[in-house]
């Protein structure tokens, strides 16, 4: 087997069908599909089990494990030689595995690829194109920067994950950004820029949730501080406690997602990460901002 897709599903029946269909209709043939629902209560099992076929695994999980649990089982579970994850909901277009494949074999020294991706809303509309910064991601780069990698979009090589070790459980978000981490110690990590992906972005996500945000923005910030520190992975949970919400990367998060927020009209966001701004002006421009779309939004016709 060349390539295992692993894809974890949570109450998503609405868009399993055409999510999981753009899997199983890739150019690339020599491949398997598996994907996990972490006991959604919603009807996503049923839809999943609608599209079983030889290449197309199921597992069902009787109690919710989460995320970064679910991805291990999985991909503990294949046999590919690479590894592509899927997000659920997204589409991985048909050149994708075959396109990602080619170059990690015709690159030996590279270890993980990524893709040019666009965001889409509910309704279709593109509302972000994502386009690579910097083809060629170095650790310096990842231990610097925003991480510039689309979980959903990644592919990497077997034998390098589990040399690395693997997720590391005790990330509930940044599980991937943390793995990045020590996989570009180990070898090259690219962006190829060429469109392989679309991403559906729902407003329930981690992203759009701000406490659940914030909390993936400081567990980016610890991996980080694990990783140039070589602190035991046991040690996750007290530095994620040490990092207060004041600290300007997290109050400079919070006011960037409150702008995002403030793009969609999102009051009720916008509301909730008013309360976890320290800085006086920033609260006074947030206040002004809810002011503004209630006023703007009672001025829409009914």
């Amino acid at each position: 087997m060349k390539v295992s897709i692993i894809s974890g599903f949570y109450n998503r029946a609405g868009v399993v069908k055409e999510s999981v269909k753009s899997l199983l209709n890739q150019t690339f043939d020599d491949y398997e599909v598996i994907i996990f629902d972490d006991a959604s209560s919603d009807g996503t099992y049923t839809e999943l089990m609608k599209l079983k076929c030889d290449k197309l695994t199921v597992i069902r999980h009787k109690e919710n494990i989460g995320f970064v649990n679910g991805l291990i089982h999985a991909i503990n579970s294949s046999k590919g030689d690479f590894i592509a994850i899927h997000g659920s909901g997204d589409v991985s277009l048909p050149e994708r595995l075959q396109t990602q494949y080619e170059f990690l074999v015709s690159h030996p020294d590279y270890c993980m690829v990524d893709c040019v991706y666009h965001n889409i809303n509910e309704n279709g509309k593109i509302i972000k194109k994502k386009l690579p910064v910097n083809k060629n991601i170095t650790h310096n780069y990842l231990m610097s920067k925003s991480n510039p990698f689309n979980h959903g979009g990644v592919m990497y090589r077997r034998n390098v994950y589990f040399e690395c070790g693997g997720y590391n459980k005790n990330f509930m978000y940044s599980q991937d950004f943390e793995l990045w981490l020590r996989i570009s110690k180990k070898g090259k990590t690219i962006i190829l820029d060429k469109l392989l992906y679309i991403r559906n972005i729902l407003l329930d996500g981690v992203s759009y949730n701000p406490k659940k945000s914030i909390e993936q923005r400081k567990f980016s910030m610890a991996a980080r501080i694990i990783n140039k520190n070589e602190v035991v992975a046991d040690d996750v949970q007290s530095i994620f406690n040490l990092i207060p919400t004041n600290h300007p990367k997290i109050q400079e998060h919070i006011f960037r997602m409150v702008l995002v927020s403030f793009k969609y009209r999102r009051v009720d966001a916008i509301k909730e990460y008013y309360k976890y701004i320290s800085l006086r002006r920033n609260k006074l421009l947030v206040f002004f901002m809810i002011k503004f779309v209630k006023l703007f939004e009672k001025r829409l016709p009914t």
